[in-house]
């Protein structure tokens, strides 16, 4: 709250207004585990390590696009490590995420988190799309985003992204565990955590895509944490102590 004097017609008088413009509040389950009890690790959106993209398509950092709009060979560029929201209307871009020197058999769920809506040249609300995620190649579940939402202005975008860019997405989670995968808390498809081979390799490949036969084709923008609503990168969070109940 800001507040300052000002004369008033007996004395002065206080005014009062507000420091902050909006606010955004994330509830957690009380059921989530302890903090000792997971490994979360957080990937920027421009550390992809491959992808295969088609236009619309593209990237932008803090201060500026990167590379050219709508040309798939930006994709190569170095500078991508940061990139804070990328985009295309078809493919996928495919991460590698670390994961601790975990026993496979100690390991409770493996989730995925980002924040996430279709993409349109510029925005708009009512252009579905179904965004798939796959964890070391086996496909988890698919996402319905309903648009992409340009009404009002993403709490972190920088100043130089204009109104009429895609403005903040939806923050979903896809997560795998002992009894089937889920996304936002719905089960979606009877893949487990032994389905992953989690001990095959010292990380989890984990792909967000638009598949070509899907029945909504309306691509897909991944916003980082300083674009959009929320202050996160791609999450991966691993909860451990093995099979429940």
């Amino acid at each position: 709250m800001r507040t300052h004097l000002v004369p008033a017609k007996n004395g002065v008088k206080k005014l009062c207004s507000s420091r902050v413009e909006s606010a955004v509040v994330v509830f957690r389950s009380p059921e989530e585990p302890a903090a000792e009890s997971r490994i979360i690790t957080e990937m920027p959106v421009g550390l992809f390590f491959d992808h295969e993209v088609r236009p619309t398509c593209g990237m932008a950092s803090e201060t500026g696009i990167i590379g050219y709009a709508d040309h798939p060979a930006s994709f190569l560029d170095p500078r991508r490590r940061l990139a804070q929201i990328i985009w295309f209307e078809y493919g996928f871009v495919e991460y590698r995420m670390p994961i601790a020197r975990q026993r496979p058999e100690a390991i409770r769920s493996v989730a995925i988190s980002a924040e996430l809506c279709s993409e349109y040249p510029g925005h708009n609300a009512d252009w579905p799309s179904d965004i798939t995620v796959w964890m070391n190649g086996i496909e988890i579940g698919t996402f319905r985003s309903p648009g992409d939402p340009g009404d009002r202005r993403g709490h972190l975008n920088p100043e130089w992204w204009g109104p009429s860019h895609t403005q903040y997405g939806f923050l979903k989670e896809w997560r795998v565990t002992h009894d089937g995968s889920f996304v936002d808390g719905v089960r979606v498809s009877d893949v487990t955590i032994a389905d992953l081979a989690l001990g095959a390799a010292p990380a989890i490949q984990v792909r967000f895509g638009v598949k070509d036969n899907a029945e909504f084709t309306g691509g897909i923008n991944i916003l980082g944490s300083c674009f959009g609503n929320y202050p996160q990168d791609i999450r991966l969070t691993i909860e451990l102590g093995g099979v429940s109940g």
